[in-house]
């Protein structure tokens, strides 16, 4: 009786201290983490209203604070101290758990970035990175890719925040999210075009722009349409910057940069002196309640009266706008200060209340000893008792169990007899109804047989004296085909020289190539350069006809500019359609250009 008295002693301590460990997640924890994705405003709202958090165990007093944080984050709220975080993965560090380890370091990444600690942030990314590869949670690894990717942005290291963004797209596909592709690849468009690599910058952002549409994503488009007019700005290329402009604020009139773009519109329309359309873009800035927007409209303002020749007007709006900007210093200043003492004020009462905190948890571990220290014994003998007899009833349960599963079984095996029974009369009278049938089928084919005989011995006497007359009148008409033939082939020949001579010398204003001449296009190729066309097609199968077209074209010496009036399309298509024959049809990267290309072909 005593060695059992002592193994139930150990393990219903060992009972009792593990669940002091692994108290179970109190339901509102549970519902905001249910919400967290796709209600971050409800999320908040519980977490905040959540009673009793103070006497939460520490493990779960980590998990809210944590949950805490992320519902801040998704609510777009400013981290403003990183002594919550801090804690945060102070606790989970000591955790067996990566995928929890994961997101600690994460949000304290995403904490450090609002403080604009860039290398905290950047080390938290990387360790939350390490912990998250021991996990399948793909779509986490993409949010930390994505913000590495940030920093190295924020940083101008654009290289390296493409590889971070090329991971962050990786993930996203192995977690099975097609619709986020498009933030990822607007973030590697937008470093393409910071590296001045504007032909792969504009078509990632026209693949981003595709996925966005196609998900019915209008804000993302928007701002997408958004980069393509900053990155035609930096090319200094004002009509389409125009376009794309125009095209953001049509896709989704509630755009969140609305009077970034009116006031870039304005300036644009200036430059390329369209004052009328400047004013009217710049007016929609006019009331904005935004001191940056006041010191834009009327900076922008000053330029427009100064091109008009309104020099005094002109004047006036740069001191209002200086004076905007003075505003803006100052409001700064103040706020700079205030979110310092807040910063301080906030970390000293987080510090006092985990003090109150760790006394109030040993006061709790205490009790909990003490407790269980007087309801051992009692435990120990219930425990003996209740074993016993529920090994009993367990035993007699499964005796029971095992004759009604028999039971069934026998019932189930009777009903599949009968069916089989059945199905075996059934099949029986369908063969002999099938026998009948084909006897039938058998008389009327012997019948028929007969008469097809008859019809074959008529029909040989008539085509052999039909086939005399054949032959004839296909001589006839095989000397006339081929003089027709001739005819037409050296009428071809013309015509094809003819054409490649109109190719050669042809400007805008001459007639169009018509569709039937095109089609000889290709066969002229290769009469006159050695079967050009046929081996380009051996060696890209993947070019479609109008792509040959195009090529075919390149290797006559004729500009872009000539080719895009003869293909009847524009300059930025055409050289858009260039990229894509190099890189998805050739499947070629690198300098090398199509010319160069279609040049060693031999």
């Amino acid at each position: 009786m005593i060695p059992i008295v002592a193994i139930t002693f150990v393990l219903v301590m060992s009972f009792l201290f593990s669940c002091n460990k692994n108290y179970p997640i109190p339901d509102d924890i549970i519902k905001a983490q249910a919400l967290m994705l796709e209600r971050p405003d409800s999320a908040l709202l519980i977490l905040e209203g959540m009673k009793g958090v103070e006497h939460l165990p520490a493990k779960l007093k980590a998990t809210y604070n944590l949950c805490l944080i992320e519902a801040r984050d998704k609510n777009y709220i400013v981290h403003t101290s990183d002594s919550l975080i801090n804690t945060v993965v102070a606790f989970f560090e000591k955790e067996d758990d990566p995928l929890m380890k994961a997101k600690a370091y994460y949000y304290q990444g995403r904490v450090n970035k609002d403080l604009q600690n860039s290398e905290k942030a950047a080390f938290a990314f990387k360790k939350a990175e390490t912990f998250v590869n021991e996990t399948s949670d793909y779509r986490l690894k993409a949010l930390i890719c994505t913000q590495m990717g940030g920093v190295f942005h924020y940083q101008r290291l654009f290289n390296d925040a493409i590889v971070w963004h090329e991971k962050a797209k990786d993930a996203l596909l192995l977690a099975g999210d097609s619709v986020s592709i498009s933030y990822i690849l607007r973030d590697i468009a937008s470093a393409y075009s910071n590296l001045k690599e504007y032909d792969k910058s504009l078509s990632l952002f026209n693949d981003a722009y595709k996925v966005a549409d196609a998900n019915n994503q209008l804000s993302v488009a928007s701002n997408i349409l958004y980069d393509i007019a900053l990155m035609y700005i930096q090319r200094q290329m004002q009509d389409s910057v125009i376009v794309y402009m125009k095209k953001a604020l049509l896709k989704d009139s509630a755009l969140v940069n609305f009077e970034g773009t009116c006031l870039t519109l304005a300036d644009e329309y200036r430059k390329i002196n369209k004052l009328d359309s400047a004013r009217y873009y710049l007016s929609r800035c006019a009331n904005s309640n935004s001191l940056f927007t006041k010191a834009g409209y009327y900076y922008f303002l000053a330029n427009i009266e100064e091109d008009a020749g309104n020099y005094k007007k002109s004047l006036d709006a740069y001191k209002i706008s200086y004076n905007y900007q003075d505003s803006i210093r100052d409001k700064h200043s103040a706020e700079a200060l205030a979110e310092v003492v807040a910063k301080y004020d906030n970390e000293k009462l987080e510090n006092e209340k985990n003090v109150i905190l760790l006394e109030k948890s040993r006061a709790w571990s205490n009790f909990y000893l003490i407790l269980s220290g007087s309801l051992l014994l009692t435990i120990a003998f219930v425990y003996i008792f209740f074993t016993f007899k529920r090994r009993k009833e367990s035993q007699l349960r499964e005796s029971v169990n095992k004759l009604i599963d028999y039971e069934k079984q026998i019932a189930d095996n009777m009903k599949m007899l009968k069916a089989n029974e059945i199905w075996i009369r059934k099949t029986t009278k369908q063969m002999a109804d099938t026998s009948d049938e084909l006897a039938k089928k058998e008389y009327q084919l012997a019948l028929l047989r007969a008469k097809t005989e008859e019809t074959i011995a008529l029909k040989k006497d008539t085509e052999k004296l039909e086939r005399t007359l054949h032959d004839l009148k296909d001589q006839i008409s095989s000397l006339s085909k081929k003089k027709v033939q001739i005819i037409a082939m050296n009428e071809q020949i013309m015509k094809q020289t003819s054409l490649i001579e109109r190719l050669q010398v042809w400007v805008p204003g001459d007639p169009l190539i018509a569709e039937s001449e095109w089609a000889q296009f290709s066969e002229l190729m290769n009469e006159h350069f050695d079967n050009f066309s046929k081996k380009l097609e051996v060696a890209f199968p993947d070019l479609t006809t109008h792509d040959v077209r195009i090529c075919n074209l390149i290797r006559l010496g004729i500009s872009n500019e000539t080719i895009a009036k003869l293909t009847n399309c524009k300059y930025e298509s055409l050289l858009t359609k260039r990229t894509r024959i190099k890189k998805l049809r050739m499947h070629i990267d690198g300098d090398i250009t199509l010319e160069d290309i279609l040049q060693k072909i031999e």
